[in-house]
């Protein structure tokens, strides 16, 4: 009840409204339902000896003020108080409950995850179908956001505009509103020595295995020709001055230019991961285009598949 009142009184959403939980985690409160009177009477009763922490008494602090001075008039004033709060706040509790299941609903919706940068998508149109007030509020909270009026305006702001918390940038990108991370770490680049295990790595994993047909139809699974295949193989980050001969363009072309051309800006550019064969010539773009120098062909006898699984 003093949780309550607390709350209340500093201006807290619902969720600080239903008060502290019966059960959090590994952490059980058993009694809190119970008055305290009730408690000590049953103790007395039973021959139970308790300890009583002497500040419990002090009115020096504001819990303690509305445990010992507020809420006994509240009582006074409403014989059965006690019992008709406990109603409150289950119904809070059963209202807020719902409140997050479709805020979460909302989430699963409208919110598109990139593994590869760990960017969290919201587009402008969707959230105007939303209440733009309550949902960003819900989403956001959690990232160290403060300054609500700038981010509710934040969809009618150029693009590029950004707000920034102490772990996270919250940006207008063209029609998008975008989260994501001030610091991702960057692997640094992996040997792969054999194709007999799966590599992982953040955001994501390599698989490979014998090819039957070659695929052409998903951009994360290439058939390359393993006899063209020199290991150790090494996984890396995309580096300036990068070159590549793309599956289908018939020619070479810049691995930064192939990027930019397919709308990745500069800043994520580092984050997209390069398959490099053992002479150091480009395998393969992850989840983009293979370089055809390693495609199969009529002399190819030997093909595998090479899987990118994205983990969000």
């Amino acid at each position: 009840m003093e949780t309550f009142l607390i709350n209340i009184s500093r201006g807290s959403g619902l969720d600080g409204l239903v008060g502290i939980p019966s059960i959090n985690k590994k952490i059980k409160r058993p009694l809190i339902d119970f008055k305290k009177k009730d408690i000590m009477e049953y103790a007395t009763i039973n021959n139970l000896k308790w300890r009583e922490d002497s500040s419990n008494s002090s009115n020096s602090y504001l819990r303690n003020q509305f445990r010992n001075t507020i809420i006994p008039e509240l009582e006074k004033l409403e014989g059965d108080f006690f019992n008709n709060f406990k109603k409150t706040l289950s119904y809070l509790k059963l209202s807020n409950l719902i409140l997050h299941e479709k805020i979460d609903e909302y989430k699963k919706n409208f919110l598109k995850k990139n593994s590869i940068n760990s960017e969290i998508i919201l587009k402008i149109s969707d959230l105007n179908i939303l209440n733009k007030k309550v949902f960003l509020y819900y989403f956001l909270r959690d990232y160290g956001f403060v300054d609500w009026d700038k981010i509710l305006n934040l969809s009618n702001s150029e693009s590029g505009k950004k707000i920034i918390s102490d772990t996270h940038i919250f940006f207008k990108r063209k029609d998008t509103l975008v989260l994501r991370p001030k610091k991702i770490k960057v692997n640094e680049s992996i040997s792969i020595d054999n194709i007999k295990s799966n590599v992982k790595f953040e955001n994501g994993e390599l698989t490979f295995s014998k090819a039957n047909v070659i695929n052409y139809s998903d951009p994360n699974i290439v058939t390359v020709d393993k006899n063209k295949l020199i290991f150790p193989l090494k996984l890396r980050s995309f580096c300036n001055g990068d070159i590549f001969y793309p599956l289908g363009m018939g020619g070479k072309k810049k691995v930064g230019k192939f990027l930019k051309d397919n709308n990745i800006n500069h800043q994520d550019k580092s984050y997209y991961k390069i398959l490099v064969n053992g002479d150091d010539k480009i395998i393969w773009i992850l989840g983009m285009r293979l370089d055809q120098r390693f495609c199969v062909d009529d002399k190819s006898k030997d093909y595998i598949n090479i899987k990118y699984l994205m983990i969000v």
